[in-house]
């Protein structure tokens, strides 16, 4: 059960399952519960937003390129010219290594097919973010042009 569902479970139980509520149960109370359900959905948000997006394996991270690995490697990594975005690319590059483990998950045989195509499009949509943001002068635009033609020919083969 996702967080949001149990949040959600939470906050029905509280709302219908209160001894003596019945009709004792003033507005006042709805508030205090609605205040409870939003407390309960910052946390989890929270938590989510601390977590990197995607957890990868030693076969996913060995075929990112350098400048992700300060991102799913190791955060350390960031103060190291070598392991970040060139500069003069943007603030929205993250989403191209983001972009890059989904096209690695959508070409592999042994995901469902139904998951392999999920994951083609939020590829498709991290390759066609980064290169709206990007600047044409960006000196990878090409890596991020190339990822989205490998993206196509992946289309290709699973439709």
């Amino acid at each position: 059960m996702t967080p949001l569902a149990t949040a959600r479970l939470q906050y029905c139980a509280w709302l219908h399952f209160i001894p003596g509520a019945g009709s004792l149960f003033t507005s006042r109370m709805y508030v205090i519960a609605a205040i409870v359900f939003l407390g309960t959905l910052s946390a989890i948000a929270a938590s989510q937003a601390a977590q990197p997006m995607f957890k990868t394996d030693a076969v996913e991270k060995a075929q990112l390129p350098k400048m992700c690995y300060a991102q799913y490697v190791d955060d350390k990594l960031a103060s190291n010219p070598e392991y970040t975005f060139p500069p003069g690319c943007g603030a929205y590059m993250n989403h191209y290594c983001g972009g890059l483990i989904l096209l690695y998950r959508a070409s592999k045989a042994s995901r469902p097919m139904g998951q392999r195509k999920e994951d083609l499009g939020m590829a498709n949509d991290a390759f066609d973010y980064t290169l709206h943001y990007m600047p044409p002068t960006c000196p990878i635009r090409s890596d991020v042009e190339g990822a989205k033609a490998r993206a196509g020919v992946v289309k290709k083969l699973l439709h």
